[in-house]
């Protein structure tokens, strides 16, 4: 079964769930010190300061397992970027800069939810899970529209970034949806 698209424009949301399922690959919710990261407004700056702390290690890991060789190729037209990461050096270039912010605050939120509540938990949605709107978020910019006649069944085709609880505070998961239409009363 193929990955279902209402507008070629929702790749985007495709490419953001391979981030996020990168991203949160193996993460368990663990409380450590995250000042050292916190400290500084640009993530590349803590890396090139302190590269060899847990933080230079996460983005290197996470560096490797979200951007494949030949995608790296693709974009760059060669590894460099990958030698000089893989070397424990973190480059300037505008395409790692967006990368470390974005790990920044995935390691911060691992880092610091459990120490708000040790029972911090995050949550996915698999496919053919059918739509609630107190765990899920639809990513898609158009709203959950019914027709008249019709009854609306949405279902997730796939999950493009965890939910979390944290204390009494949910963060929904967001999800792209598909919608199966029904004749009112079947």
């Amino acid at each position: 079964m193929g990955l279902f698209m209402v507008k070629r424009s929702d790749k985007k949301y495709a490419f953001e769930a391979y981030i996020a399922r990168r991203m949160f690959n193996g993460m368990p919710l663990r409380s450590y010190d995250v000042d050292d990261v916190l400290r500084y407004d640009d993530p590349i700056n803590s890396l090139i300061d302190n590269p060899k702390t847990g933080f230079a290690n996460f983005c290197r890991e996470k560096y490797m397992l979200a951007v494949h060789p030949m995608m790296e190729m693709s974009f760059f037209r060669n590894l460099d970027q990958r030698m000089l990461i893989l070397s424990g050096r973190h480059p300037r270039t505008p395409f790692y800069q967006i990368f470390a912010r974005m790990a920044k605050w995935v390691w911060i939120l691992q880092g610091i939810a459990t120490s708000i509540d040790p029972t911090a938990q995050m949550f996915s949605v698999h496919r053919g899970s059918e739509f609630s709107d107190v765990y899920l978020e639809p990513v898609q910019e158009e709203g959950v529209a019914v027709s008249k006649g019709e009854q609306s069944n949405f279902k997730v085709e796939f999950m493009v970034m965890p939910g979390f609880r944290i204390g009494s505070t949910l963060v929904k998961s967001r999800a792209y949806l598909s919608e199966t239409k029904h004749p009112a009363g079947t």
